[in-house]
């Protein structure tokens, strides 16, 4: 009746109401944003530099102009927070979060003090914080982020660590590379904003220079272009540079000089093995099937001492530690991974000997759990074009075997082949670069840099002589183009319309006069 009909609308339209109401309250406030900015407030930057912090805002789509800015205020010890408010059309959308610290000027810059903790500070400009820019993945209402800046103010530092393995019978001495990022500010944090731990093996092969080689690196880490990462160099007592005969290989089974049945994919890696591979393996002290003792030994020897250099985790989290090596210690960082899908999370395989007893490794696919330890692993697969068949297709059949086995390519494993690579550690060196940018920066494994050259041959005189006259051609037309009179082109238009008219009509008088079949179609 006629009171239930006017029930109905009210209880449509009463929705509709709050929505538009809601609107116009949110339309009002737009986005809320609190940030949180955790850092040191004793002898550090805010109390001999007079730093006070800012917190600036962009979108992720155009981060050249910043939409939101507001001053972050003390609120207790080694702690500073802003509140911000985002224009509502950045709902849902990504943000890029900046701490910046405002220039108190040269006289406070430059005092001694403030030099010891922060060193050679300009007078113009304020003080951005270094590293890569933390982003907000979705805007919401209301917001609130925390985090822990840096202003590259110390340098990394480097921390010794050594134990005896019982696995290989020997000492292992180990260098931890630590960024400057969390010597500057140690205060607590959950375990996902920590480095990522990499253990590289072999360290007696490469480099020459490993502390200029982190440098490097971690400048990269400084300006944004890679997260921080801590290195971690393996030594083992008694190995050099030139050392084979006694340098472990840190394979999980003893060595075989034959295959038997192989599968068919395996089949040219076990032929290859049984006419040569053994042989280059056989005699020596090796320590064959140490990997599961040796990376138990090393991630418990090494790790818990070196998250004591480390600010402390807030949380029971999973640590991101992985294994880097090329050829057999390609191999072993697999066999870490492998072996201990607990504790091992990062591979970088570099040219990995994936050949050891007759391509034996592969069979270990399936310890690597996708899910299963709090942590996505995340693998890098590299090789040399000049390496050889054998090492490029074992390299690329990882690869492919790996994604059947779930991982996702271009986002938990990456396979690239240098272009003219080979098995020198200058090329390896070369080639880590590209690794470490895929796996922690800003780096894409399908690109390269290359020169740019002129082909010489292109310009020989025939050939710029037939060039020259087609482009004489081409001006020639191009300029009677340009010069035929409007007039003209009007009147031919107008020739060609008629003339199609006349075609039309002589056709439709053929049919009328009774031919037998139209002079179009059937």
């Amino acid at each position: 009746g006629y009171w239930g009909r006017r029930v109905y609308f009210v209880m449509m339209m009463t929705p509709l109401i709050f929505c538009l109401l809601w609107g116009c309250i949110y339309t009002s406030e737009g986005l809320n944003l609190t940030v949180n900015v955790r850092y040191p407030q004793e002898d550090s930057t805010v109390d001999t530099c007079d730093f006070n912090f800012i917190i600036e805002v962009a979108s992720a789509t155009d981060p050249s102009s910043t939409v939101a800015r507001g001053a972050a205020k003390h609120q207790h010890k080694d702690l500073y927070v802003a509140t911000l408010t985002l224009p509502e059309e950045y709902l849902y959308t990504e943000a890029l979060l900046a701490v910046v610290a405002k220039n108190p000027g040269a006289g406070k810059l430059w005092d001694k003090a403030c030099q010891e903790v922060c060193p050679k500070l300009s007078p113009q400009g304020n003080i951005v914080n270094s590293g890569s820019y933390a982003k907000i993945k979705s805007l919401d209402l209301s917001n609130t982020v925390d985090v822990w800046p840096d202003f590259a103010c110390q340098a990394w530092k480097s921390f010794d660590f050594s134990f005896f393995s019982p696995a290989v019978g020997r000492q292992v001495n180990a260098v931890a590379r630590v960024p400057g990022a969390f010597l500057e500010n140690p205060l607590p944090r959950p375990t996902g904003t920590l480095p990522a731990i990499m253990f590289r093996l072999n360290a007696e092969w490469y480099w020459e220079h490993p502390a200029e080689d982190y440098d490097f690196w971690h400048s990269l880490m400084v300006n944004g272009e890679m997260e921080p990462v801590v290195v971690v160099e393996v030594y083992i007592e008694g190995v050099g540079w030139q050392s084979w005969d006694n340098n472990p290989v840190y394979s999980t089974e003893a060595l075989e000089p034959k295959c038997g049945k192989c599968e068919k994919d395996l089949d040219f890696i076990c032929k290859q093995w049984e006419k040569t591979g053994y042989a280059g393996y056989a005699g020596g002290n090796h320590a064959f099937g140490s990997a599961k003792a040796f990376f138990g030994e090393l991630w418990k020897k090494v790790v818990p001492s070196l998250l004591e250099k480390l600010p402390e985790r807030s949380d029971s989290q999973a640590l991101r530690v992985g294994a880097w090596g090329y050829c057999i210690g390609g191999l072993a960082a697999f066999n870490a991974m492998t072996t201990h899908p607990d504790l091992y999370n990062i591979g970088y395989l570099g040219s990995p000997a994936m050949d050891f007893d007759c391509g034996s490794p592969f069979k270990e696919l399936g310890q690597i759990s996708l899910d299963g330890h709090g942590v996505r692993p995340k693998i890098y697969i590299d090789s040399g074009a000049d390496e050889g068949e054998e090492m490029n297709r074992q390299s690329a059949l990882l690869f492919q075997k790996l994604q059947q086995k779930g991982f996702v390519a271009g986002q938990d494993v990456f396979y690239t082949r240098a272009p003219f690579g080979t098995h020198q550690s200058r090329m390896f060196l070369r080639r880590a670069l590209k690794g470490l940018l895929v796996m922690f920066g800003s780096g894409s494994s399908a690109k390269e840099v290359y020169q740019p050259l002129s082909n010489v041959a292109a310009f020989s005189a025939p050939l710029q002589e037939a060039r020259d006259e087609k482009e004489s051609r081409e001006s020639t037309w191009l300029e009677i183009q340009q010069e035929m009179p409007w007039a003209m082109v009007a009147a031919v238009a107008a020739v060609s319309y008629l003339a199609g008219l006349w075609t039309m009509q002589l056709v439709s008088g053929r049919q009328g006069l009774g031919a037998e079949k139209p002079l179009l179609g059937a």
